[in-house]
């Protein structure tokens, strides 16, 4: 799982001797992990212990606490120029690797604070299975030289995996252990790229996703890119014919399954967890249907996102009702008022990775028609 900080925390972790590529979880430290373990790599790990003193440490492991990031490392990106190249080897942070609308969302700053770079890649939902996982690359601010190489590291239980640039129209993906797969990048015209940007910056909250307060956890997305499912779990199976009835498309593979709900909450609310106002937004929807009520007597539910957020396949049998009507409005419900979808099982198709992590990760979900978003909070898988 990846976390960023801003960039003067960077330059404060840099100032006590080490520019550190790995960082270890809050969780890990209070344990009492070594620096020589979390910090920096192994064959680093030896002199940068000799180097710092018992201060040193106590302020890394004060100011990795500030960050409360989530278990997982910190990211980073180098180049690989050609013989002679002036930006062969140089190195720089990842500030932050959110995901945006079922892709990543990376914001780098190289070493020297000199230069920022924003782009983005998107995880196509059906990829070539001859071509690997497809992606298209948006560069919207800064064009990467065709010699630069991203490399955006995390883990998979025990796996490492990596997203790697090998030149101006091709990705990496590789993990320890398997053979690296090879991701074909579409670059969009001109035109588009400027469309991109201009979406981003509408979005009210986009600067938001990306401060130093929030965390993300791209490493699931780059799970998902190892591991997309061919079929669609059972109940979108058993949702399929009624949503073609309804005359949508079908449901493509989900990318993850099973993963438990643990709260959920309207972010236009005054504060977190605002249960009436998340309900009056969720029956200014339903259009007459009185959803606090029919989901408060709800033990459980079964939601499963498809691509791009466009409606519920499946819901508890319980709540016929909410099943109707979510199918017939394209709208995605993922919780219950005083945490009656706690301990709910989904799948889930498209994620949007947001600022509430506290739990695990977390999926923002854009209503377009309407503009609200809907935050589901998963504990860890």
């Amino acid at each position: 799982v990846f976390g960023f900080c801003s960039h003067v925390e960077l330059c404060r972790l840099r100032q006590t001797g080490k520019l550190f590529h790995r960082i270890c979880s809050q969780d890990e430290l209070w344990r009492g992990l070594s620096l020589k373990q979390a910090l920096v790599p192994p064959a680093e790990a030896s002199v940068a212990m000799q180097a710092m003193s018992l201060r040193t440490y106590r302020q890394l492991v004060e100011a990795t606490h500030k960050l409360q990031l989530p278990q997982g490392m910190l990211g980073y990106w180098r180049t690989e120029g050609g013989a002679g190249d002036p930006q062969d080897g140089y190195e720089g942070e990842l500030l932050s690797i959110t995901a945006i609308a079922g892709g990543l969302m990376c914001r780098t700053v190289q070493g020297d604070g000199s230069k920022r770079e924003l782009f983005r890649v998107r995880v196509k939902a059906r990829p070539a299975p001859e071509e690997g996982v497809v992606v298209s690359f948006f560069n919207l601010e800064h064009d990467l030289s065709p010699h630069a190489v991203l490399i955006a590291r995390g883990t998979i239980g025990a796996a490492k995996v990596g997203l790697r640039r090998i030149s101006s129209t091709s990705f990496q993906l590789v993990r320890s252990g398997v053979p690296r797969t090879f991701v074909r990048v579409q670059q969009p015209s001109p035109a588009q790229d400027l469309q991109g940007a201009d979406a981003l910056r509408q979005m009210p909250d986009v600067e938001g996703l990306w401060s130093a307060h929030y965390v993300s956890s791209a490493a699931v997305i780059l799970q998902t890119t190892l591991h997309l499912q061919q079929q669609p779990s059972a109940a979108a199976a058993a949702a399929a014919p009624a949503s073609a009835a309804a005359g949508s498309t079908a449901p493509p593979q989900l990318l993850m399954r099973g993963a438990k709900v643990v709260g959920s909450s309207n972010t236009n609310s005054g504060s977190t967890g605002s249960a009436d106002r998340h309900w009056s937004f969720a029956v200014d929807l339903a259009r007459g249907y009185d959803v606090a009520a029919e989901m408060a007597a709800t033990s459980g539910l079964v939601v499963a996102f498809v691509a791009g957020g466009a409606h519920v396949i499946d819901l508890h049998a319980r709540a016929p009702s909410i099943a109707r009507w979510c199918k017939g409005q394209g709208h995605v419900n993922g919780g219950a008022a005083a945490g009656a979808a706690r301990g709910a099982v989904v799948d889930v198709d498209c994620l949007v990775y947001g600022p509430r992590a506290a739990h695990g990760f977390s999926i923002i979900w854009r209503e377009p028609k309407h503009g609200v978003r809907i935050i589901v909070d998963f504990a860890r898988l």
